[in-house]
């Protein structure tokens, strides 16, 4: 496992430092003596901001469930995320969103990827031969290509100020200069598969095509509710079922323990498009990687990752058809609407993170269900359920919209506030 090893890493290099915790662990019997040499320590002069006394237990219920999903990595990305959501940088205002009176941070994709870089190197340490990872491809192309797509997503973290055609734009940019660069990241096959021919122009508009579309639709359902992160865990788990290699372990790991402190955590951090752009991108990048190799069906991938690629399509559709730009923002996606209608019944802060788990359960839940049944995941039967699943998205959106679509235009919602979340 990647969290023993890399306790044994610390053991090794920083045995100093673990006989301290221990000794500190056996000092301070109590949850609140704990607390203050943690904050403490967590308030240097870099920060220099105070922990308030309300968010105590909070604290140490995030930090236990991080260690009991993801171990010693999943303490490296909790510390990360809490020291990050503190910092005056990617600030999310409360008022964006309607669910929270405090502001969060938009620096959870760092965190992510702070966290796996961390791991990458003692690893590479630890093996003393290597990275670890080599068995997951030319990592070096997986980066090149997704660094600058990340990037973009943080230059508007930082900003907030890039219109969604500047987005668009240099994300093809950087996918066309990628896919060139590195073409064995296109999904080799697929088209002669679907079409019976395929030339390289082709497969180069098609990959561009789903890349930056899939992209998009991710960044789209990503906000404050986990979302996202349910459904890249979820694939990446598929990923690491069907392959075995650490760095899908890695990224399922990871990004599961930021998922858990996203929708127990409140609004203190999200993914931010840093972690929506780079967190969607690697998903694409992986998917025509292993389709290549084990020649998964593609309708197994829609289901799995079913509510971005609907949401999307009838987004961009429903816009088309009452003559306005596709591009443009609103507060009328499916997880917007449920989020009205949740905010019915529980209050602000429980009806997002039920909106994210109710709808990534959807999407993740049937294709799961039949594989430990016994489906094979190369069978195209998954089109009937993507279908179905699809079935249930439009459906159950035109019943929320009926219901509650209005609330965002009255201006009410749950406890008076109106409820709004995060947009591409």
């Amino acid at each position: 496992m990647l969290s023993s090893s890399l306790w044994l890493l610390l053991q090794r290099f920083f045995p100093s430092l673990i006989d301290r915790a221990d000794y500190l662990i056996k000092f301070n019997r109590t949850t609140d003596e704990a607390f203050e040499l943690v904050s403490k320590s967590m308030n240097g002069s870099f920060l220099k901001l105070p922990v308030k006394r309300s968010w105590r237990t909070h604290f140490w219920w995030l930090l236990g469930g991080s260690l009991v999903i993801g171990g010693v990595v999943g303490l490296c990305c909790f510390v990360l995320s809490h020291l990050l959501s503190r910092l005056n940088l990617g600030v999310d205002h409360a008022k964006k969103h309607g669910i929270s009176h405090e502001d969060g941070s938009r620096l959870g994709g760092v965190a992510i990827a702070l966290t796996f870089l961390l791991v990458v190197i003692f690893e590479a340490l630890w093996s003393g031969t290597g990275s670890a990872f080599d068995d997951y491809g030319d990592l070096v192309a997986f980066l090149s290509v997704t660094l600058p797509i990340a990037f973009i997503g943080f230059v508007d973290d930082i900003s907030q100020r890039l219109s969604s055609s500047v987005r668009l734009v240099f994300m093809a940019l950087f996918a066309i200069i990628g896919f060139i660069s590195f073409p064995q990241l296109m999904p080799t096959g697929i088209l002669q598969e679907f079409f019976g021919s395929e030339n390289r122009v082709g497969l180069l508009v098609f990959s561009v095509f789903f890349f930056v579309g899939f992209i998009n639709a991710g960044n789209m359902v990503d906000g404050a509710n986990g979302l996202l992160s349910i459904l890249v865990a979820s694939f990446f788990g598929f990923c690491f079922y069907l392959t075995k290699t650490n760095a899908h372990y890695l990224m399922m790991l990871v990004v599961s323990v930021f998922a858990f402190i996203n929708l127990f955590g409140g609004t203190k951090i999200m993914l931010g498009d840093f972690g929506a752009f780079g967190l969607s991108a690697l998903t694409i990048l992986t998917a025509f990687s292993v389709y290549q190799i084990y020649n998964v069906s593609i309708f197994l991938y829609a289901s799995l990752l079913c509510y971005p690629c609907i949401e999307i399509v009838r987004i961009f559709t429903a816009r088309l058809w009452i003559g306005e730009s596709p591009l443009t923002a609103d507060n009328q996606h499916g997880h917007n609407l449920l989020f009205a209608g949740l905010s019915r019944l529980f209050s602000p802060k429980v009806a997002n993170s039920l909106t994210g788990v109710v709808i990534a359960l959807i999407s993740v839940v049937p294709a799961w269900v039949l594989l430990a049944l016994g489906w094979s995941y190369q069978t195209d039967l998954f089109l009937v359920v993507f279908l179905f699943q699809s079935l249930i998205y439009i459906a159950g959106t035109a019943l929320l919209k009926r219901f509650f679509g209005g609330l965002y235009k009255s201006g009410e919602g749950s406890q008076g506030m109106r409820p709004r979340l995060q947009e591409p």
